[in-house]
């Protein structure tokens, strides 16, 4: 999990995402040392963990940073 900040001449901004290797994450899924982690992180930084979603990932193509990055640095 991590957290972000910032602003721009428009307005300011802030989120936390959770991210995951498992393809298909579910409430479930987490391990229950995991979620009391986060939900330690939520009430430090005062956000409403219950209020956060998972968002459905399956419509975007696999992507493997290490590959990415090969490629860039090749056509380099």
């Amino acid at each position: 999990m991590y957290t972000y900040c910032g602003s721009t001449p428009i307005g300011e901004y802030a989120g936390v995402n959770v991210m995951t290797r498992i393809p298909e994450p579910s409430n479930a899924a987490m391990p229950p040392e995991v979620d009391a982690a986060f939900r330690e992180a939520a009430r430090e930084f005062s956000f409403a963990y219950d209020d956060m979603c998972i968002t459905d990932q399956s419509e975007c193509p696999p992507v493997t940073a290490e590959e990415d990055v090969q490629d860039w640095v090749d056509g380099l």
